[in-house]
């Protein structure tokens, strides 16, 4: 390589390995794109859905991706920023997601390679069964200090409820007592930082998710 040449590279391709024999240049190229040969996924103990894929090709020494999930199968938001995993391609991978928001719910797994997306998988769809026919409401929304919760229906006995953040994050659980038909629950958020959060509301006869605005 001649003085002007190497000269040139450092002046203008900065931190790019510059491999030239004679007059002929060869790059580095990113190793190829994942192949995704299965994904699946299904409810999990009938409160969470595991996801479970495989991938086929040559592999890294380790893997990361991204889950996906959409409540209408369009818009699609990362459920963790990276998941890593030995790099294996006869090993399947799994994921558990135990935060359900709506009655159906798609999914998608895509690869993370450095700060681009690569590879991304097929779309799985979810139909959890119908809710109960309880009426749940929460107020006010959004919340400032302190939300109610009402539940209104027959069903008695106990109720846990669990606040999460949009991650997936245990934030804080209310356990509650549903001694009558009517019930107005005052729910402590006084502490709660602000941000959006998902309530889910787990009875003998309800059974919901509920999204909540802490301004």
């Amino acid at each position: 390589m001649s003085r002007l040449v190497r000269n040139i590279c450092l002046l203008f391709l900065p931190g790019i390995l510059c491999l030239l024999t004679g007059t002929a240049g060869v790059s580095q190229t990113n190793p190829p794109a994942l192949h995704f040969s299965s994904f699946e996924a299904a409810v999990f103990n009938k409160k969470a859905v595991q996801l479970k894929w495989e991938i086929a090709g040559e592999t890294a020494d380790s893997m990361h991706f991204i889950v996906e999930r959409s409540a209408d199968g369009i818009i699609f938001q990362p459920l963790h920023s990276s998941i890593s995993f030995a790099g294996n391609s006869t090993t399947p991978y799994y994921y558990t997601d135990h935060l359900s928001l709506t009655d159906s719910v798609f999914y998608r797994i895509a690869e993370q390679r450095d700060k681009s997306k690569g590879s991304v998988s097929e779309v799985r769809k979810i139909q959890f069964p119908r809710k109960s026919k309880a009426e749940v409401i929460i107020m006010p929304n959004p919340v400032f200090n302190n939300a109610a919760l009402i539940i209104n229906d027959e069903g008695l006995g106990e109720i846990s409820c669990i606040l999460y953040d949009m991650n997936g994050k245990n934030i804080r659980t209310y356990q509650i007592r549903k001694t009558t038909a009517y019930l107005q629950q005052i729910l402590d958020m006084y502490s709660v930082p602000k941000g959006e959060y998902v309530l889910s509301i787990r009875g003998a006869s309800v059974n919901e998710s509920k999204r909540i605005l802490k301004q």
